[in-house]
């Protein structure tokens, strides 16, 4: 893969990351659940959702047991082709757990996504886990 496609598309893909990153960081699911298209899917081993209510329950079911979250990516590419575009990125996750666990992660999103509305979101996410340090 690689970066293609208008610089302007690519810096506000970029930017999607960051928003992205910063609401894991923060737990705010309204900020999280805007990074999203109107009919997203997110694929992880935490669960599969299709559509913005089935993310909010995942997400509900997440932050339920987690009581902070550390959420940071690095992306590797970047197509844009119009309204589309793909994109991947590797992760590093390291969350501290109501009852007492640190989870820490690092896994690659591959994704999709579509410009609605003049903004950048996601549509079809999918986490490959790579590095599992104990949940």
């Amino acid at each position: 893969m690689a970066f293609t496609g208008p610089v302007e598309d690519r810096l506000a893909i970029r930017e999607l990351y960051g928003t992205y990153s910063g609401a894991g960081f923060a737990g705010d699911r309204e900020a999280w659940l805007d990074c999203w298209a109107d009919d997203p899917i997110w694929i992880t081993p935490a669960g599969e959702g299709e559509g913005v209510e089935a993310l909010k329950v995942i997400w509900d079911g997440l932050w339920s047991a987690i009581k902070v979250m550390a959420f940071s990516a690095e992306i590797t590419a970047i197509q844009v082709d119009w309204n589309f575009a793909t994109s991947c990125a590797y992760c590093r996750e390291v969350s501290n757990w109501k009852d007492g666990k640190t989870v820490r992660i690092i896994g690659r999103y591959d994704d999709e996504l579509v410009k609605q509305g003049g903004k950048w979101r996601f549509k079809r996410r999918r986490f490959t886990m790579h590095i599992d340090e104990g949940a």
